[in-house]
């Protein structure tokens, strides 16, 4: 058994201990051991943390605990210290008469709060970390739900912004649609109050009738081609039934030989490029009216003393047809919207190009109707920019 002499190491072991980490437990089983008592209880006023050797010996009752004064006579062995709020209570075996446990319950103490804190410590590191973990949820739903209404507001602007354009074309079409028809109804207009007055002459008579009939087919060709794109717009996707034999070359002649004649004031030449006996089954007179305003367009924005081109070659179950011009370039700005209705460049606009602009609208609706795709690339500079449009029609069967 150590003397008293030796608690100055015991406090030091302990304190080693204590720093360490030390449980209640360990400072109680450390305290017997050392002194080789069979048993000791630490009370730190709300529970007791015992040790014993001997399982047999019972622990103090909650009621002596709380009367320190009674402890001296409990089993007659038991020896006491209150220090500090810590009562030690220590049966030893055997146990020097003149020991003191003062300094002993001050360290053990000492050990406790700072075991209680630590626990405290402990457990307040555990609830930050959940509160962390809480939090970056919460964050993390945040950032997802802020991302969301992102994607909203940025949906959202584009939909105001679709509709903002779809207003500004709608005005467009009113306003371009407007002027096209009341154009010749204005020229047919002065022409019938030139025929009314009296003694007109014959020539002026009959070229006053020639413009009444020049700007009535006008009028008459907007109405029917606004028609014609109407009834293919809603028509769009259903099955054709009016598909013939078509001999391309035969369908082609009369068609270039009427061109040749109208390009000639521009000395404008026609170059063709052919398969062989080709023919196929589609829709003859949908596919006149494409090949028509193609070359139509063509004509009317190549330089002079140029050459259009017109091709058509197979391709992976498709013919593909090609119509090219040198002149005028197409703004890449205008490509995107090369095909709608009314819509035509601003430089075209700005030299009084004549023209509807109607005839690429009506080619794109054709050619959808026909099954077929439509492009077109420009490039290059003026005056020689090079402009080509291609078509691209499914071949079928009869």
């Amino acid at each position: 058994m150590a003397d008293l002499n030796s608690s100055f190491q015991l406090i030091q072991h302990l304190l080693t201990a204590i720093e360490q980490g030390a449980t209640p437990k360990s400072i109680a089983q450390s305290i017997a051991e050392f002194w080789d008592a069979t048993a000791c209880g630490i009370w730190d006023g709300l529970q007791l943390t015992w040790y014993s050797s001997e399982p047999h010996l019972p622990e103090p009752s909650a009621q002596t605990l709380q009367q320190p004064q009674l402890i001296e006579g409990y089993q007659g062995e038991l020896r006491t210290a209150f220090t500090n709020g810590c009562l030690v209570l220590l049966r030893p075996q055997p146990w020097p008469a003149d020991a003191s446990l003062d300094d002993l319950a001050s360290v053990v103490a000492i050990g406790l709060r700072q075991h209680a804190l630590k626990q405290e410590v402990h457990t307040a590191k555990q609830t930050l970390r959940q509160a962390q973990v809480i939090a970056d949820e919460r964050t993390a739903q945040l950032q997802s739900s802020q991302g969301l209404l992102t994607k909203l507001q940025a949906a959202g602007r584009r939909r105001v912004e679709q509709l903002d354009e779809a207003n500004r074309l709608k005005d467009e079409f009113i306003s371009t649609i407007s002027h096209e028809l009341r154009t010749p109804l204005t020229s047919m207009s002065l022409a019938i109050k030139m025929l009314r007055q009296p003694g007109i002459d014959p020539d002026r008579q009959t070229r006053y009738l020639d413009i009444l009939q020049q700007q009535c087919a006008q009028e008459i060709n907007l109405i029917n081609d606004l028609l014609t794109i109407q009834q293919l717009e809603t028509k769009q996707g259903e099955a054709r039934e009016d598909r013939q034999l078509i001999i391309l070359e035969s369908l082609l002649q009369p068609i270039f030989a009427n061109f040749r004649q109208t390009w000639a004031t521009k000395n404008l030449q026609l170059q063709v490029s052919l398969p062989a006996n080709f023919q196929w089954y589609s829709d003859g007179e949908s596919l006149t009216r494409v090949l028509q305003e193609l070359l139509t367009n063509a004509g009317k924005y190549a330089h002079s003393d140029t050459t259009v081109e017109f091709k058509a070659e197979l391709q992976a179950g498709n013919i593909v047809i090609v119509v090219s011009d040198q002149g005028k370039l197409i703004q890449a700005a205008d490509l995107p919207y090369i095909f709608q209705k009314f819509r035509r460049g601003k430089d075209v606009t700005q030299q009084a190009v004549p023209g509807t602009g109607l005839g690429l609208a009506l080619v794109k609706s054709l050619v959808q109707h026909l099954q077929g795709e439509v492009s077109v690339t420009s490039s290059g500079a003026e005056p020689l920019a090079s402009t080509c449009f291609q078509v691209s029609f499914p071949l079928e069967g009869g």
